[in-house]
């Protein structure tokens, strides 16, 4: 994720932050219309690169693995989505997205031909921004900017299945970037270039 850096909001955004949030917003991360290189096996592997601390093929701790990824297929990607965090569960895409007043949970069906439906999506409260996105033991826990807060979500992928919030949690962060799960741990980060571990039950 980039640095934040302050930027002149849009005046539809301006209209839309709380009169106590800062106005140090990220600069909106524009994906054009032809964007999602979604390497599924990229996205899906992405979590897993965590879980292969242990296997990982490293020669010394001064050469550290270097991964790569391979184009398997585009997507349509909604240009206006702020994206802060994606995973593949299940069939389905579960996008984060932020800005103030625009923050949501997308959960997405991806077609055969490029296309990309929007299955469920739940808006955030006016003065949340929606952060890092990870699945925990049957649910998505989404890390939402500068309140050491995030949302439980209980999930189940498909058509006919359910998307809705179960309550909040609090940590220790400051900012609260990104967050991935390793199987034992909550791995997150803080506007910072160092990795946290907490507890997935206490958060601390």
């Amino acid at each position: 994720m980039t640095n934040k850096a302050r930027v002149r909001k849009r005046s539809r955004a301006d209209e839309a932050e709380p009169q106590n949030a800062t106005v140090d917003e990220p600069p909106r991360r524009r994906f054009t219309a032809g964007l999602v290189a979604l390497g599924v096996a990229g996205l899906a592997g992405l979590g897993g690169l965590l879980r292969q601390r242990a296997s990982a093929s490293v020669t010394s701790p001064s050469e550290p693995a270097v991964y790569t990824y391979r184009v398997v297929r585009r997507f349509q990607h909604d240009p206006n989505a702020f994206t802060q965090g994606l995973l593949w569960s299940n069939g389905s895409l579960f996008e984060s997205t932020g800005l103030y007043g625009e923050s949501t949970l997308r959960e997405l069906q991806l077609g055969s031909n490029g296309e990309v439906r929007v299955v469920r999506q739940l808006d955030l409260d006016r003065r949340d921004f929606g952060e890092g996105l990870v699945q925990k033991r049957g649910q998505l826990l989404q890390l939402l900017w500068r309140t050491g807060e995030g949302i439980r979500y209980y999930v189940q992928a498909g058509e006919h299945e359910q998307l809705r919030q179960a309550g909040r949690f609090r940590t220790p962060l400051n900012d609260g970037w990104g967050i991935e799960f390793d199987g034992e741990n909550l791995v997150v980060t803080d506007s910072g270039h160092e990795l946290i571990f907490l507890d997935p039950e206490d958060f601390r």
